[in-house]
């Protein structure tokens, strides 16, 4: 029986996976890796540029500042939304056409089939996110040296933070997001809990960042701001498995509508 169970867990994880076919989450991850290498690595250098003759200082205190800003929020933010777009077909779409419904018959737990649908939008979107970031870094380390003569220094602290403690806290607020689909019935309320949910927490963070920026003299990142980040992502971590224990698979069968 225990056999059994993991091979359907496994069946709907590989099943999920299958969405890496889709045309329009190819067109998602490169308008948002287009786009955020634009913002990040070439929208910059107009503003830099004129600074290089007149205050070097300020220039390479603004190329080095840069890396900083992008490592707080936008690793974060585009894993969310790739994570939005596609939860509404993992999470979202399956209650409204019955999929769900015919899921919850198997012998599968509930956290099993929410254990499943995460893993799997895991495996889609860190890829995507991890090459992002390592495309801005190494952009901004090659194009800003051929066009402002300024290689910026890029901390430890700044790759942990992108590489790392971002898309873990991405995930784990991600998976709550899941956990949330399952006790929200309206698909209608649980895609606008979503868009909420990571489109406050992008203007949040960037508000956070433009704070931080006003507030610093020199250097945003330190080690202090990185464990800031994974101390949110440890008690959105907890509170997701606290939530993941009352999961009910009649509580959610009763709620479908």
């Amino acid at each position: 029986m225990n056999n059994s169970l993991v091979k359907s867990g496994r069946v709907l994880f590989l099943k999920e996976l299958t969405n890496a076919k889709s045309a329009a989450y190819w067109l998602n991850c490169i308008f948002l890796t287009g786009t955020t290498i634009w913002i990040n690595v070439f929208a910059p250098i107009e503003s830099i540029q004129p600074l290089v003759s007149t205050a070097p200082e300020v220039a390479v205190y603004m190329a080095n500042i840069s890396s900083q800003v992008y490592a707080l929020i936008q690793p974060l933010w585009v894993f969310l939304l790739i994570w939005m777009f596609l939860s509404s077909e993992v999470f979202i779409t399956e209650k409204t056409d019955g999929r769900l419904e015919m899921l919850l018959t198997t012998p599968l737990k509930l956290k099993e089939i929410w254990n499943s649908k995460r893993k799997a939008l895991l495996i889609l979107i860190l890829p995507a996110t991890i090459l992002l970031n390592a495309l801005v870094f190494l952009l901004q380390k090659t194009v800003w040296v051929t066009q402002l003569g300024i290689s910026p220094a890029i901390q430890p602290a700044t790759l942990t933070l992108a590489f790392l403690i971002a898309p873990v806290l991405a995930y784990c607020v991600g998976s709550l997001m899941g956990l949330i689909s399952f006790l929200v019935s309206n698909p209608v309320v649980l895609q606008s809990v979503n868009f909420v949910i990571v489109f406050t927490l992008g203007f949040a963070g960037n508000y956070f960042v433009s704070s931080l920026v006003r507030e610093s003299g020199t250097d945003l990142m330190s080690w202090r701001l990185v464990g800031l980040y994974a101390g949110i992502a440890l008690a959105v971590w907890i509170a997701t498995c606290f939530l993941s224990k009352k999961l009910d698979k009649d509580y959610v069968i009763s709620h479908i509508s």
